[in-house]
């Protein structure tokens, strides 16, 4: 079994840059060692298998906006081994079961600033609503 990892960078759906480290794990078909070698070389790591896992990771990654991506991360796992099983398959290399993952999704610092801004907003709502509800609490024991 070999094992490749390499660092990639996508755009979601509502168009934010991805970054991300897909590591891959795969051997290729022994009896397809020598077609490999002869219409592609020895240099195939770099020549298919990494030019595959970006192909993969975009196609993928723009089915989703940024925020299912973290959600749904092991469905995009399965579906970016689904894209390499395919485009490698001609080549005579074969994904292990299980032989992708996905890590280090990373997200501009101004996607990541409207996250945190997001969150703050909720946070004070909730207090907000809290602090409306221990008011009409107290109003009513003023009544009875």
């Amino acid at each position: 079994m070999l094992f490749r990892s390499a660092e990639a960078s996508a755009a979601s759906r509502d168009l934010q840059t991805v970054q991300c480290t897909v590591a891959l794990n795969y051997h290729v078909e022994p009896t397809g060692v020598g077609h490999l070698y002869q219409t592609v070389g020895s240099e195939y790591r770099f020549r298919v298998i990494d030019p595959a896992v970006h192909e993969s990771l975009k196609v993928v990654t723009a089915r989703y906006t940024a925020e299912d991506l973290i959600r749904l991360r092991d469905k995009v796992k399965a579906e970016v081994h689904t894209e390499l099983v395919n485009r490698l398959r001609d080549y005579h290399v074969v994904v292990e079961p299980n032989g992708v993952s996905l890590t280090n999704f990373t997200f501009s610092q101004e996607f990541n600033s409207a996250i945190e801004q997001k969150q703050v907003a909720q946070q004070m709502a909730e207090k907000q609503k809290y602090i409306l509800d221990q008011a009409k609490l107290e109003i009513g024991r003023a009544h009875v």
